[in-house]
């Protein structure tokens, strides 16, 4: 078995597997013996007809499951024998083979790229931290948002609960169901726009809604009747009652209401426990600035083919097929951040290798059980049970890893742009381009 590498680019190439014609010859006539006791040929009973005349009658069939075992087979030979490492499943792009001739197989696989980092040492790296200040805004924020309380109103308006009799018809029955539903903004798409009808609605008062029957059956919930998820339903609505959620304004009587002296005393003491985690939190900033920045520096061909495969598996429990086509995108973004990540890191392992020490394993279970808001003992105690012990080796090393490339880059904050706002949150998003860089097949 001779076998040869053809890159298409940095995470995929053609393996071209070439097995001599006696060791093909040889699999083929044991495949004719074996189905020759399946077959019945006329003229003789079942399984006892000469293997040449069941290649005459059925030599195509037999072809065609001849080259799917024989496919698997010298392809697991190939993987074994030059230690492939692929992801997913092997496309096979061609079989050529005729009797007593070699046979050649083309199959394509995907795999993690190898990537030679242009630069390391004094690389040039954009770095936004996230100011402690804005960690108690955000804290004061959802603390007014738990003490929200819920009260009466007479007429909706957007964001606002709305409990409604719905009533239309379906195969000359009428349907009427009590549901719920938010009252969206005047200015909302998609499915939400249905709803805009609800906005300035008093007690008792009526809108006609036209509601497809995906959205009236995620309304109505588990009673629904089956309806056409495409179709349209004219459906009357009164609205029964209607309630808000109130907030209490962040401000002094609020920090009474908390126990504090005052608002400046509340936020002192909030920003005195965020402080910490605000550290470590800016600790993975950092590494994520790091990551960014070197992919920016160093573009590779990600494996599209596995991502789309594990996209549209993630989403095909989902009946809807435009909510489904929202989710394969929504995954595979997800996906394409998390193998990028991960690939960068695999290498960078490689670039910069750290040996780890019980005191560093220490170190990193800190910081994340800082981040975890976790007393340390009850951070590794669960991180043992959620994670094995390679994984558990490779986060660490990961970790200091980035730490040491940390010592050898210049971070600096670059001037804010009008618009969009710049943020940590724009560097972290890596989204999935068409036009990623290609690279020619050797």
């Amino acid at each position: 078995m001779q076998v040869e590498f053809k890159a298409i680019h940095d995470s995929s190439k053609e393996v071209i597997i070439t097995i001599a014609a006696d060791e093909v010859s040889k699999d083929w006539e044991k495949h004719l013996v074996k189905n020759s006791k399946r077959v019945q040929v006329p003229g003789f009973r079942k399984g006892k007809a000469p293997a040449h005349l069941v290649e005459r009658n059925f030599g195509m069939a037999l072809m065609e499951d001849f080259y799917n075992n024989s496919v698997d087979k010298y392809f697991k030979e190939a993987v074994k024998e030059h230690d492939i490492n692929y992801l997913l499943y092997p496309e096979v792009k061609d079989i050529e083979w005729e009797k007593g001739k070699d046979m050649i197989l083309t199959i394509e696989i995907e795999h993690e790229p190898k990537i030679e980092f242009k630069q390391l040492e004094g690389l040039r790296v954009p770095l936004y931290e996230y100011p402690l200040e804005k960690e108690v805004d955000d804290y004061l924020m959802t603390l007014s948002r738990e003490n929200g309380r819920t009260i009466d109103i007479e007429g909706a308006e957007s964001g606002d609960k709305a409990e409604l009799e719905i009533s239309f018809d379906h195969e000359g029955e009428s349907q009427n169901y009590t549901v719920q539903t938010t009252v969206p903004a005047d200015d909302s798409q998609g499915d939400d726009k249905d709803f805009i009808p609800l906005i300035g609605l008093k007690t008792g008062d009526k809108a006609e809604l036209n509601l497809d029957g995906y959205t009236l059956m995620g309304l109505i919930g588990e009673d629904t009747p089956e309806l056409e998820e495409d179709a349209y339903y004219p459906v009357q609505a009164m609205l029964n009652s209607a309630t808000r959620v109130v907030y209490p304004e962040i401000d002094d009587d609020f920090a009474r209401d908390m126990e504090y002296d005052d608002m400046q005393a509340m936020r002192e003491k909030i920003s005195e426990e965020l402080k910490l985690a605000n550290e470590h939190k800016n600790i993975n900033n950092k590494h994520d600035s790091m990551i960014v920045r070197l992919y920016e520096e160093n573009k590779f061909q990600m494996p599209m083919k596995t991502m789309q495969h594990i996209a549209t598996q993630a989403a095909e429990e989902f009946p809807h097929e435009e909510l489904r086509q929202y989710l394969i995108q929504q995954y595979m973004m997800q996906i394409h951040n998390e193998f990028l990540k991960s690939y960068i890191l695999n290498n960078l392992r490689v670039a910069l290798p750290v040996e780890l020490t019980d005191e560093m394993r220490e170190q990193y279970y800190t910081h994340e059980a800082i981040l975890q808001g976790m007393p340390l003992e009850a951070y590794k105690d669960k991180a043992e049970k959620e994670q094995s012990e390679e994984e558990r080796q490779e986060r660490a090393a990961n970790y200091f890893t980035l730490e040491k490339l940390a010592e050898m880059v210049e971070f600096h904050t670059p001037e804010p742009e009008p618009t969009p706002e710049a943020g940590i949150e724009d560097a972290e998003v890596l989204e999935v381009h068409e036009d990623e860089p290609q690279v020619e097949s050797e």
